[in-house]
């Protein structure tokens, strides 16, 4: 990486943490564009240089975020040849990182397009796109597996079963978040009631 090229980087990334201090200690509506170029010493047009808006700036914390997480995001390993394929293995866990990082999670649901079902790209980064494809193709694969198998029924198509896991899921979680009143038992009933019915319905007969 040139001089350059470095000091563009750095700019980056001082951007994101500086956004990311204000984001969580004073909330995503009250921080300004202005206010993020000031603290991190760049321009209001530099800030534009990097990143069309605070939203599409919370899409990359984001995206930072589900990297660091993608053990438990990404990687699938377990529940091979059970209906539990057409979901991700380790749903308690994931759902533990959840109710640790609410405030943040929140935030992503309020304020982007991340997990809105009926948004086709899902988001304007094409590096969201590509995380969530990752993800996405991971399941349909174990998918597709469990219906060679016949563990899975085969008259309903692979990448819609895992549509319908993909809108369970965002339903279930987005309004728990947005529910200050429901506590991490909540989220976790609720999914394991979901669940338990969702994958009832995929039994191979």
């Amino acid at each position: 990486m040139g001089l350059r090229q470095e000091k563009k980087e750095q700019t980056r990334r001082r951007l994101l943490a500086v956004a990311s201090r204000l984001f969580h200690g004073q909330g995503f509506q009250e921080t300004t564009v202005d206010e993020i170029a000031a603290r991190a010493e760049v321009s209001r047009m530099t800030f534009f240089n990097y990143f069309a808006g605070k939203d599409a700036l919370l899409e990359e914390l984001a995206l930072e975020w589900f990297g660091q997480h993608r053990a438990l995001f990404e990687i699938m390993t377990g529940s091979e040849g059970t209906v539990g394929a057409a979901a991700p293995p380790d749903l308690d866990d994931r759902l533990e990182v959840i109710i640790e990082h609410r405030a943040f999670l929140k935030t992503i649901v309020l304020h982007t397009r991340l997990f809105n079902n009926f948004s086709t790209p899902y988001s304007s980064s094409a590096a969201v796109n590509d995380f969530i494809e990752s993800h996405f193709q991971n399941r349909l694969r174990r998918v597709r597996e469990a219906q060679r198998d016949k563990v899975i029924r085969g008259d309903i198509e692979a990448g819609e079963i895992c549509h319908l896991y993909d809108a369970i899921r965002n339903d279930i979680v987005g309004r728990w978040l947005l529910d200050d009143d429901a506590d991490g038992k909540t989220l976790k009933a609720r999914f394991d009631a979901a669940m338990r019915v969702f994958q009832a319905g995929l039994g191979a007969n």
